[in-house]
C-alpha cells in the first residue's frame, strides 16, 4: 500500500512539474527557428529561416516584460517585443504598438474557446499578429484535444491542439512559430522548425518548403550571355550572335581563402578561357581577376545598386522580390528617373538578382556591358539563362532559347541583302537583290514564324516576335542573322 501511495505522489509530482513549465525561463538559453513562405502555383515558397530568442528584461508600466529578438541570414538581429507570463497565460507586447494582447493561454481544456488572430502588421521581417474586432462579433477558434506531447529528451509537456489543427506545446509554443499563435494569414502562414535549450534540440520538424537554396558561388552554377555585334565589311552589315558561358571549374587558394576559378567560352564550350577567381561572404561575392592579386567587390546583394555603381543622385534604385527555383530572392534596379524605369529597361543601367548577378553583363567581366545596340553602345549583352548543374533555374522568357551556336554566314562576295537595324525592336528594313523575293523568318528551332513577298526594299513588322536569334532566308537561297530585341534603339 505503501508503495502505491509513492508511486501515486511521484505520478501528481510529475504531472505537476509538466503543468508549469514555462515559456520564459530566465535560467537557460531558448531558441526558436521558423521559416515563412507564401503559397504560391509552384507549392510553398520559403523566405529565409529566421531565429528567434529571447533579450533583457524591460520594465513597461510597471510591468517587467522579456525582450524578444530575432535574426537570419540576411539581417542582422533585431526586437519584435516584449512577452510577459502571468500563470499559464502569456502576453505580447509588439514593438511600436502600445496594447499588449494574449499570446498563449495553456490553462484552456477540451471544448474551451480561444480568439483568432485576424489581422497582420509587418514588424522587422516579422508578421505579428493582433487580435482584431469585426463589428461586435469575435472569431475563435475551438479547443479540438488536450494530450501529452514528449519532446526528444523524454520530458512530458501539455499539448493543446485547435480546430484548426494548429497544436500548442507548453514551454515551445505554437507549431507556427513562437509569436504566430491563432494568426490567420490568407495564403501565407509560418511553420515552427525547431526548438532547443542550451543548445539541445527538443523539438524539430522537415521544413514545409520546396525551397532549393542556391547561391552566386556554387561549384554547378553555370550562366549563359547572348553578345551580339553588327561590323560593318565592304559595306555590308555582319552580325556576330553567339553565346558568352561562364561556369566554374575547380578551386584555388589565394591570401587564405578559398575562390571558385571562373572560366568563360564563346564557342559554346569547345574551349574555355580562365577569367579570374571568386568567393561569397553571405550576400558579398568577391572577385580577384586572373593575374592580380586584389579582390573588389563583385556583388553585394544586401544593399542597393547605387552604391556598387557610384552612379550620381538623378538615378532611381528600386527593389523587388521574385521567385527562382523556389527561392525568394531580391531583384534590383538602377535606372534613370528621367523615365518610367520600370517598364523601360533601357534606361535602367543595371538590374541584379539576389544569387543570380546582372541581367546585362557579369560584373566580373567588364568587356561586356550593354543593354542595348545604340549611341556609344556598338553591341548588345543580355543574361539568357543561369543554370544549377542541369536544371534551368532561371531564364530569360522573352527569349525563346538558351544557348545559341555561332551564327552561320554566307560568304561576303555572294551576299546581297541587307538588314537594318540588328538588333531590331518593330520594323527590320531589308535591301534585296531582285525585284521579286520570297522572304521567310525562321526561329533557332527551324521553325517558320513569318514569311511575305516583296520588291527590292521592304519593311518588315517584326514586333509580334519573341525576342530571340532569327534568320531571314531570301529566296530560299541567301540569308542573313538578326536579334529581336524589345528594348533596342531605332
Amino acid at each position: 500500500m505503501k508503495k502505491l501511495f509513492l508511486f501515486l505522489i511521484a505520478n501528481m509530482v510529475a504531472f505537476i512539474v509538466t503543468a508549469q513549465i514555462s515559456l520564459i525561463n530566465d535560467d537557460i538559453k531558448q531558441e526558436w527557428t521558423e521559416v515563412r513562405y507564401s503559397v504560391m502555383p509552384q507549392g510553398r515558397i520559403c523566405d529565409d529561416v529566421t531565429t528567434i530568442s529571447y533579450g533583457e528584461k524591460v520594465t513597461k508600466n510597471d510591468i517587467i516584460y522579456t525582450s524578444v529578438k530575432s535574426s537570419s541570414d540576411s539581417e542582422e538581429q533585431s526586437l519584435l517585443g516584449y512577452m510577459r507570463q502571468d500563470g499559464e497565460k502569456y502576453y505580447f507586447n509588439p514593438i511600436g504598438i502600445e496594447e499588449e494582447f494574449l499570446l498563449y493561454d495553456f490553462s484552456l481544456q477540451k471544448g474551451e474557446q480561444v480568439e483568432i488572430i485576424e489581422e497582420s502588421v509587418w514588424k522587422n521581417s516579422l508578421y505579428i499578429s493582433l487580435k482584431k474586432d469585426v463589428g461586435d462579433d469575435i472569431f475563435y477558434h475551438s479547443v479540438s484535444d488536450v494530450s501529452i506531447y514528449m519532446d526528444k529528451s523524454g520530458l512530458e509537456r501539455k499539448q493543446i491542439t485547435l480546430d484548426n489543427g494548429e497544436i500548442w506545446i507548453e514551454g515551445i509554443g505554437s507549431t507556427k512559430g513562437l509569436l504566430h499563435s491563432c494568426s490567420s494569414i490568407t495564403g501565407s502562414g509560418t511553420t515552427l522548425l525547431s526548438y532547443s535549450e542550451n543548445n539541445t534540440q527538443l523539438y524539430d520538424v522537415v521544413c514545409p518548403c520546396e525551397k532549393n537554396n542556391f547561391s552566386f558561388v556554387d561549384d554547378d552554377m553555370k550562366w549563359a550571355y547572348l553578345y551580339s555585334e553588327t561590323e560593318e565589311i565592304s559595306s555590308i552589315k555582319v552580325p556576330t550572335i553567339l553565346t558568352v558561358r561562364y561556369e566554374y571549374k575547380g578551386d584555388t587558394i589565394i591570401n587564405g581563402f578559398i575562390y571558385k576559378k571562373m572560366f568563360k567560352s564563346l564557342n559554346n564550350g569547345r574551349i574555355w578561357l580562365e577569367l579570374g577567381y571568386f568567393r561569397q561572404d553571405k550576400s558579398e561575392v568577391f572577385f580577384i581577376k586572373k593575374g592580380e592579386i586584389e579582390e573588389g567587390l563583385a556583388y553585394d546583394f544586401s544593399s542597393d545598386l547605387r552604391n556598387r555603381l557610384d552612379w550620381d543622385d538623378n538615378l532611381l534604385v528600386e527593389s523587388d522580390t521574385i521567385v527562382i527555383y523556389n527561392a525568394r530572392k531580391k531583384i534590383s534596379r538602377v535606372c534613370d528617373d528621367r523615365e518610367s524605369s520600370s517598364d523601360n529597361w533601357f534606361y535602367c543601367y543595371d538590374i541584379v538578382i539576389e544569387d543570380v548577378g546582372s541581367l546585362f553583363a557579369p560584373a566580373f567581366d567588364t568587356l561586356y556591358y550593354c543593354p542595348a545596340v545604340g549611341v556609344g553602345c556598338p553591341y548588345m549583352t543580355k543574361l539568357l539563362c543561369v543554370q544549377k548543374g542541369d536544371e534551368i533555374i532561371w531564364h530569360d522568357p522573352d527569349y525563346n532559347d538558351c544557348y545559341y551556336e555561332q551564327t552561320a554566314i554566307n560568304t561576303i562576295e555572294n551576299q546581297q541583302i541587307s538588314i537594318s537595324p540588328n538588333p531590331v525592336k518593330d520594323i527590320l528594313y531589308l535591301t534585296l537583290p531582285t525585284a521579286n523575293n520570297l522572304i521567310q523568318i525562321i526561329d533557332t528551332q527551324g521553325r517558320k514564324v513569318l514569311q511575305t513577298e516583296c520588291g527590292e526594299t521592304a519593311s518588315v513588322n517584326v514586333s509580334l516576335l519573341k525576342n530571340g536569334v532569327y534568320t531571314v532566308i531570301v529566296n530560299n537561297n541567301q540569308s542573313q542573322t538578326f536579334v529581336k530585341n524589345s528594348y533596342s534603339i531605332q
